[in-house]
This record gives C-alpha cells, sequence and structure tokens, in this order.
C-alpha cells in the first residue's frame, strides 16, 4: 500500500511503467487465486516471502532484477537495472518461453477458488472514522512519512454468499452460517474478538447490535432489497471501536493508532458486481478449509 501510494505518484517512475513495461500487482503470501504452474513461475522472482517484493522480468520469465522499497528514487533505480539487461539481451532470449512459464500461460486454471454458482459476493471495506489528531508511526516506516496514507487507508476484502444463503436472505431472514463467516471479519477490524451480535431484519431495514470480549459495545444498521425473490441490494455497516494493530499494513488505518487509544471503526458489507474480477479473489479466509461453510 506505502509502496503504490509513493511510487504511483512518481511521474517519473510513471513514465517508465507506462512506456516499458507491464505492470501487474501479485498477492504472493499463499496467493490462492494462482495455480500451482503459476506460483512455480513465480518462485525464482524474489516472491515467495516478501509483501513489498518487486521483480522485473522479461516475456519469457527470466528474471532482469528485484527488490524491496518503499521510496521512487530506489523502484526508479531498480527499473533502469533492468531495462539495461533487456536491452543487452538478444531477441530470442527476451521471448525464450521455459515449460514452467508455458504451464502457467494454460487456459485453464485448476486449483483455483471460485465464488460459488448462483451466489453473491460482498465486499468487506473498513476504515477508522478518527478519534486520534496524530497518528503514531507504523512500525513499516518508523520516520511517520506515509502516516497519512496509512491513517486514510481503506481496508478491503471478499465475502462469498452461498446460493442457499442467497435465497434465504431474500426469503427475510440471516442464515447462521452467512453470521458465522461475517464474524471474523468484524473481529479483524474491531478491538478484542467479536462474540455476540444481534440482527434483526423488519420489511428493508436491518439494525443489531454486537460486543466483543472486551466489553465494548457496537452497533449494527443496513438496508436489504429484494425484487422478484433475488436479492438486489444489501448494505449492512457495523460501528464499534477498534485498537492499534502492529501488522505493517495489513489493518489499514488501525497500524497507525496511537498505543492504549480506542478509536471508532466501520465496517461495510455491499453487494459486488460478480462479473467484477476483483470479485473473484478468493477472499483471505479462503485459506482456511472449507470456506465457504
Amino acid at each position: 500500500m506505502i509502496a503504490r501510494e509513493a511510487v504511483l505518484n512518481d511521474a517519473g517512475v510513471v513514465m517508465l511503467l507506462r512506456s516499458r513495461f507491464v505492470a501487474v500487482a501479485v498477492d504472493n503470501m499463499a496467493n490462492l487465486n494462482m495455480t500451482e504452474a503459476e506460483q512455480r513461475f513465480l518462485s525464482d522472482k524474489g516472491l515467495k516471502a516478501s509483501t513489498a517484493g518487486m521483480s522485473v522480468f522479461a516475456a519469457g520469465g527470466r528474471l532482469l532484477a528485484s527488490g524491496v522499497a518503499f521510496e521512487p528514487v530506489t523502484v526508479k533505480a531498480l527499473l533502469l537495472s533492468a531495462l539495461r539487461r533487456y536491452d543487452a539481451m538478444k531477441l530470442s532470449e527476451r521471448m525464450e518461453l521455459p515449460d514452467v512459464a508455458r504451464a502457467a500461460a494454460a487456459p485453464d486454471r485448476p486449483g483455483v477458488s471460485r465464488p460459488p454458482d448462483g451466489g453473491l459476493v460482498l465486499w468487506v471495506t473498513w476504515r477508522v472514522l478518527g478519534g486520534y489528531d496524530r497518528p503514531e508511526p507504523s512500525a513499516t516506516t518508523e520516520n511517520g512519512k506515509f502516516d497519512e496514507v496509512f491513517r486514510n487507508a481503506l481496508g478491503v476484502d471478499r465475502l462469498w454468499v452461498r446460493k442457499d444463503e442467497a435465497e434465504t436472505l431474500a426469503s427475510g431472514h440471516f442464515p447462521g452460517s452467512l453470521r458465522a463467516r461475517m464474524t471474523p471479519h468484524l473481529s479483524d477490524a474491531l478491538a478484542g474478538t467479536v462474540e455476540q451480535w444481534d440482527l434483526t431484519i423488519r420489511g428493508q431495514e436491518m439494525t443489531g447490535t454486537l460486543h466483543s470480549d472486551k466489553g465494548l459495545p457496537g452497533s449494527l444498521r443496513g438496508v436489504i432489497v429484494t425484487k422478484e425473490g433475488r436479492l438486489t441490494r444489501f448494505d449492512l455497516v457495523a460501528k464499534g471501536w477498534g485498537e492499534r494493530v502492529a501488522d505493517c499494513g495489513f489493518s489499514a488505518g488501525l497500524t497507525v493508532v496511537p498505543s492504549g487509544r480506542m478509536v471508532p471503526v466501520a465496517v461495510l458489507f455491499t453487494l459486488a458486481d460478480p462479473k467484477d474480477e476483483l470479485a473473484k479473489v478468493p477472499p483471505r479466509r479462503c485459506r482456511e478449509g472449507g470456506y465457504p461453510r
């Protein structure tokens, strides 16, 4: 997140990327949206464990440069180094396609999770609403240079809804299995672990409360609309209290909340277009076996 905010606001880097490179962002940490062949293709490019890694490689897969950096100057140097190596290569070397690359380019993608047939996809987003006038720098960038980037960041994930759950929602009831799958998302954003939450559907209005193991209360409010037996709108907002999370930025604005401070946090569940390619990316919870249960 920091790297993109800093680097993609640098005109020189953007010009290089637009004119000489094809830029691709990859979540390489146990990425469930890649086949085994695609993972093998990336295995020699410094993408095994680095969450901020950058690699440049030719069309055939030959590695040209790699590194880790947040600052535009370092990224620009990496790109120029890769270009020098690329320009020195023969045409045949640039296009040489190893076996692992051929496998990764296969049209079928076995083993990749997909949203359930006939079900729904919900965007899950969370954000700190305020409550602190001076962020405490993230351990990732101790100089505090990117505090405002963290502070204004929006956390994003997805939630898959089974067909039977979508039908239950459309009938005016909230399925327990979906409630159980939503709870970890609430616990990720709110302080402590959400132990209980109650939700009532009356017509198109959803209201409820939630409680964490830290004794912190929260509220739920939303709108649900159906047409001809199908769900056409689902917006559910949970509001509660959050605290600092030291995880290098994965928790967005919670990363720079001052230690010992509680701040208001909102979590939104809203319908996504199932045809949206980003909506097809497996939720982080897919790493837990049996998703969606």
